[in-house]
């Protein structure tokens, strides 16, 4: 059975339905603040697939450092999988079934063809992560909310 959200403003008969949530995580407490989010509505949600994903920016190696591209793409997962531990330690806090991947690529059009591949109904992110800078605040979330398809839920 599908959970139907009114995300529409007041008047319009507009409804989503949701029954697939992707969670973009990079371990930063502005993603953990989405997960708890998340958790916090899982009750009027459920049933709800809940997918937890972190990407992991491609390695840009020099020509000398070609023969360690194994190994980079090795350390990239085990990135991945450190990123990850806090989201999933919440959400089997809350007792909340999920899958959970680690992906390379370009972080925003990743999240977004990963929601896309997936059929996620809706992705729900942090404002910024551990990468933001001040000049690039944000930038990978803005990216996504231009990107998506689907709706977008920003946690502050």
């Amino acid at each position: 059975m599908a959970h139907v959200v009114r995300f529409a403003p007041s008047g319009s008969r507009r409804r989503i339905v949701v029954r697939s949530v992707l969670l973009p995580v990079d371990g930063s407490r502005s993603s953990d603040r989405a997960v708890r989010f998340l958790i916090s509505l899982y009750a009027r949600l459920a049933p709800l697939d809940v997918r937890v994903l972190n990407v992991q920016p491609p390695n840009v190696l020099k020509d000398d450092e070609s023969a360690i591209v194994g190994s980079a793409d090795l350390n990239s997962q085990a990135a991945g999988k450190e990123a990850l531990k806090s989201a999933l330690a919440l959400l089997d806090g809350a007792n909340i079934a999920y899958r959970s991947d680690v992906e390379d690529g370009y972080v925003a059009a990743t999240i977004v063809a990963y929601a896309k591949r997936h059929g996620c109904d809706s992705i729900i992110m942090g404002t910024r992560g551990m990468g933001s800078t001040a000049a690039l605040l944000g930038s990978i979330t803005r990216q996504v909310i231009h990107l998506a398809d689907v709706p977008v839920t920003i946690v502050k």
